[in-house]
């Protein structure tokens, strides 16, 4: 079962918000972020947005040492529950999972998948 809470909430210049979760899975709590982007392997680089969230996710989770980092790409929002459930069991507690999202319904299938505690359907991500 996934669970999450938002740790740190933080607002764009035009009102986007970036947040910051810290995820319960199986046994373990880790800090995940998410936002619209591309691998570093697709040769195109972050957006502002997705470079401020992975930003913002290191630094909460580097509160806690001994963490490692992951990048999970998401490809559709059929994909999210699966890609999801498999970056986090390859992670241990403490870890950091940054998830790109392929576009804005990929994005809120994967909010939606880290049941984000006050979070409704309705909630609008924006993380472009």
């Amino acid at each position: 079962m996934i669970r999450s809470t938002v740790v740190q909430r933080l607002y764009s210049q035009d009102g986007d918000q970036i947040v910051v979760l810290h995820t319960a899975f199986k046994d373990w709590r880790l800090y995940t972020s998410f936002a619209i982007g591309f691998p570093d392997s697709s040769n195109r680089p972050h957006s502002d947005r997705a470079e401020q969230a992975r930003r913002a996710l290191l630094v909460t989770a580097n509160e806690i040492k001994g963490h490692s980092y992951q990048e999970a790409f998401v490809r559709s929002p059929f994909a999210a529950l699966i890609s999801i459930h498999s970056a986090l069991s390859a992670s241990s507690h403490g870890d950091a999972v940054f998830f790109l999202c392929a576009d804005q319904a990929t994005l809120d299938a994967v909010a939606d998948a880290l049941k984000i505690n006050g979070a409704s359907p309705a909630t609008s991500w924006l993380l472009s």
